[in-house]
Protein backbone atom coordinates (compact mmCIF):
# COMPACT_ATOMS: atom_id res chain seq x y z
CA UNK A 1 0.00 0.00 0.00
CA UNK A 2 1.38 3.66 -0.23
CA UNK A 3 1.58 5.49 2.94
CA UNK A 4 2.30 9.04 2.56
CA UNK A 5 4.18 11.43 4.99
CA UNK A 6 4.41 14.95 4.85
CA UNK A 7 7.74 16.67 6.27
CA UNK A 8 8.53 20.57 6.37
CA UNK A 9 12.25 21.89 6.51
CA UNK A 10 12.08 25.35 7.36
CA UNK A 11 14.66 28.37 7.21
CA UNK A 12 15.59 30.80 9.80
CA UNK A 13 12.97 31.75 12.25
CA UNK A 14 11.94 34.11 13.82
CA UNK A 15 12.06 36.26 10.45
CA UNK A 16 11.28 40.51 11.02
CA UNK A 17 8.67 41.96 8.29
CA UNK A 18 10.07 42.67 5.24
CA UNK A 19 11.89 39.95 4.86
CA UNK A 20 11.51 36.60 2.81
CA UNK A 21 11.28 32.73 4.32
CA UNK A 22 11.67 29.44 2.37
CA UNK A 23 9.31 26.81 2.93
CA UNK A 24 10.38 23.05 1.91
CA UNK A 25 7.40 20.50 1.57
CA UNK A 26 7.97 16.73 1.17
CA UNK A 27 5.41 14.48 0.26
CA UNK A 28 7.02 10.79 1.05
CA UNK A 29 5.77 7.85 -0.13
CA UNK A 30 6.63 5.13 2.63
CA UNK A 31 4.84 2.80 1.21
CA UNK A 32 5.62 -0.34 -1.44
CA UNK A 33 2.29 0.81 -3.87
CA UNK A 34 2.83 4.11 -5.89
CA UNK A 35 0.66 6.59 -4.62
CA UNK A 36 -1.78 8.22 -7.28
CA UNK A 37 -2.21 11.81 -8.47
CA UNK A 38 -0.57 12.96 -5.33
CA UNK A 39 -1.71 16.93 -5.09
CA UNK A 40 -0.82 19.46 -2.72
CA UNK A 41 -2.94 22.68 -1.60
CA UNK A 42 -0.87 25.41 0.99
CA UNK A 43 -2.53 28.53 2.41
CA UNK A 44 -0.78 31.25 4.40
CA UNK A 45 -2.05 33.61 7.02
CA UNK A 46 -2.66 37.37 6.11
CA UNK A 47 1.36 38.10 8.09
CA UNK A 48 2.56 36.33 4.87
CA UNK A 49 2.19 37.00 1.03
CA UNK A 50 3.01 34.38 -1.02
CA UNK A 51 6.56 35.20 -3.19
CA UNK A 52 6.92 31.98 -5.57
CA UNK A 53 6.44 28.30 -5.42
CA UNK A 54 7.78 25.89 -7.37
CA UNK A 55 6.59 21.93 -7.15
CA UNK A 56 7.00 18.90 -9.99
CA UNK A 57 3.68 19.89 -11.41
CA UNK A 58 1.64 23.41 -12.77
CA UNK A 59 0.08 25.46 -10.19
CA UNK A 60 -2.58 27.87 -9.68
CA UNK A 61 -2.48 30.88 -7.01
CA UNK A 62 -6.16 32.01 -5.71
CA UNK A 63 -5.13 34.34 -3.38
CA UNK A 64 -3.58 33.29 -0.18
CA UNK A 65 -3.88 29.27 -1.54
CA UNK A 66 -1.69 27.96 -4.15
CA UNK A 67 -2.53 24.87 -5.65
CA UNK A 68 -0.82 22.41 -7.62
CA UNK A 69 -2.05 20.42 -10.12
CA UNK A 70 -2.24 16.51 -8.98
CA UNK A 71 1.10 14.90 -9.57
CA UNK A 72 -0.08 11.48 -11.83
CA UNK A 73 2.26 8.75 -9.44
CA UNK A 74 4.47 8.65 -6.79
CA UNK A 75 6.32 5.52 -6.60
CA UNK A 76 6.81 3.71 -3.34
CA UNK A 77 10.41 5.13 -1.55
CA UNK A 78 9.87 7.96 -3.73
CA UNK A 79 8.78 11.84 -2.83
CA UNK A 80 7.65 15.54 -4.33
CA UNK A 81 9.04 18.06 -3.13
CA UNK A 82 7.08 21.86 -3.05
CA UNK A 83 9.24 24.50 -2.23
CA UNK A 84 7.49 27.99 -1.13
CA UNK A 85 8.71 31.22 -1.11
CA UNK A 86 7.05 33.85 1.11
CA UNK A 87 7.52 37.03 2.33
CA UNK A 88 6.44 38.56 5.78
CA UNK A 89 3.85 41.49 5.76
CA UNK A 90 3.29 42.30 9.33
CA UNK A 91 4.24 40.82 12.91
CA UNK A 92 2.75 38.01 14.72
CA UNK A 93 2.39 34.51 14.57
CA UNK A 94 1.83 33.45 10.84
CA UNK A 95 0.48 30.26 10.10
CA UNK A 96 0.73 28.27 6.49
CA UNK A 97 -1.35 25.22 6.41
CA UNK A 98 -0.11 22.08 4.12
CA UNK A 99 -2.87 19.70 2.46
CA UNK A 100 -1.74 16.67 0.53
CA UNK A 101 -3.76 14.23 -1.01
CA UNK A 102 -4.27 11.24 -3.10
CA UNK A 103 -6.54 9.06 -4.75
CA UNK A 104 -5.66 6.16 -2.27
CA UNK A 105 -7.02 8.63 0.98
CA UNK A 106 -10.71 9.32 1.66
CA UNK A 107 -8.99 12.58 3.02
CA UNK A 108 -6.03 14.85 3.22
CA UNK A 109 -2.67 14.73 5.23
CA UNK A 110 -3.04 18.64 7.03
CA UNK A 111 0.47 19.88 8.14
CA UNK A 112 0.22 23.34 9.94
CA UNK A 113 3.84 25.31 10.08
CA UNK A 114 3.67 28.23 12.41
CA UNK A 115 6.00 31.36 11.66
CA UNK A 116 6.95 34.16 14.38
CA UNK A 117 7.06 37.22 12.91
CA UNK A 118 9.07 40.13 14.43
CA UNK A 119 8.36 43.81 13.66
CA UNK A 120 10.88 45.45 10.99
CA UNK A 121 13.73 46.91 12.75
Amino acid sequence: TATLTVDVASLMQPIAVGEQYTLRVFARNRGSAAAINVQASFFVSDELEIVSAQGPAQYVQRGKEIVFSPVPEVKGGMQAIYILTLKARQDGKARVRVEINADQFNRPLIRDEAISILPAN
